[in-house]
């Protein structure tokens, strides 16, 4: 069976949903089955979209999907972070699904061949930042190229992802919906929070949750759009649909503010008492003595906290106008190049190194 070709319509529409669906459909055997697909990533690669449809079909036919989002769920009511279990959980099914559907579908090697190598394409870098990401990498390229290299802690998790895509023919042999929940707890638990059993319990106690404090949870920060309803049945069916997909969200660019002058506040020896004076009337007086407080003063003139702003000065006029430190009360010392902060420049920086560039 192919799966090339969805038209010469390159924007994503009612048709591309429908074909997706019928496709899902199709494979899963179960026309009932009502999943809410990615059409938009279609804008990116039509393979991708194909392959995540032929596999939420390969899913929920081989496997209880309902079950294994409700682990999943449990999972992060128990405290686990929600992206990197996700992640996970993805690998886990698309290795599980893949044998199963490929021995009964020819063309889906050729599809998943072309999924991954758009997704490597693309998201390549994103990826790599992350350790599930980095798996993910290798997951591809062991599919495309068989190579299993990389760091250890990468290849041993491709070794204990592909034990799930690799096992018999025999009812008795075949993959279960079990298997697939307790890879992707043994994952979670020694890659992204090793210490998640010793605070919560193992997996016993996970799948131990029931129904009743999962409903008395309140699940509105986890869901990706507001809708008003059973916040719980909304989290399972969006936790549902992700397992099932290799694209990689797109991420919102911060918009990038404009280039700003560096702000700086410059205080003389009046503001500098007057703040003092304020500190202590409403925080109470320090506990150290004034020689313990010039001291720590020192100390973080000399370099503890180089970079924080606001920077110091005052101007000791008996002096002949020299500039000082209002922390440490020593001389400044003028720098060669001119000074950014305002257009009265202080000095560059101070004997004490209080001031920098």
């Amino acid at each position: 069976m192919g799966y090339d070709g969805f038209g010469s319509d390159d924007s994503p529409g009612e048709e591309a949903e429908n074909r997706l669906r019928n496709l899902m459909w199709t494979i899963s055997g179960d026309y009932a089955l009502d999943t809410k697909l990615d059409v938009e990533s279609y804008r990116r690669s039509k393979y991708i979209s194909l392959y995540d449809a032929v596999k939420q079909g390969a899913f929920a036919r081989y496997y209880d999907k309902n079950e294994f989002a409700l682990y999943l769920v449990k999972k992060v009511y128990c405290g686990a972070e929600e992206r990197p279990l996700t992640e996970l959980a993805q690998l886990c099914v698309d290795a599980a699904s893949y044998r199963r559907i490929a021995e009964e579908r020819p063309g889906v090697p050729e599809l998943r061949r072309r999924a991954f190598s758009d997704l490597l394409e693309d998201f390549f870098h994103r990826m790599s930042a992350t350790l599930p990401g980095r798996i993910k990498i290798a997951l591809m390229k062991n599919s495309l190229y068989g190579d299993q290299g990389g760091e250890k802690q990468v290849r041993e998790s491709l070794w204990q992802i592909l034990a799930l895509e690799k096992r018999g023919t025999t009812d008795a042999e075949k993959t279960t919906t079990m298997d697939i929940i307790r890879t992707v707890d043994a994952l979670y638990n020694s890659l992204i929070d090793k210490g998640f059993e010793r605070r919560h319990g193992g997996i016993e106690q996970v799948l131990s949750v029931t129904l009743e404090e999962l409903r008395e949870f309140d699940w509105g920060d986890f869901l990706k759009e507001e809708i008003s309803g059973d916040t719980l049945d909304q989290y399972f069916s969006q936790m549902n649909q992700a397992v099932t997909t290799m694209q990689e969200e797109a991420e919102e660019e911060p918009e990038q503010p404009k280039q700003a002058k560096q702000r700086v506040v410059l205080i003389d020896e009046k503001a500098a008492a007057k703040m003092y004076s304020y500190m202590e009337l409403n925080f109470g007086r320090s506990y150290l003595a004034k020689r313990e407080q010039e001291q720590k003063n020192l100390r973080l003139c000399r370099g503890g906290a180089r970079r924080l702003q606001p920077l110091f000065y005052g101007r000791d006029t008996g002096k002949s106008g020299s500039e000082e430190c209002a922390v440490c009360q020593r001389p400044a010392v003028r720098g060669k190049k001119q000074s950014p902060f305002s257009e009265q420049s202080p000095p560059d920086r101070t004997e004490c190194g209080a001031a920098f560039r």
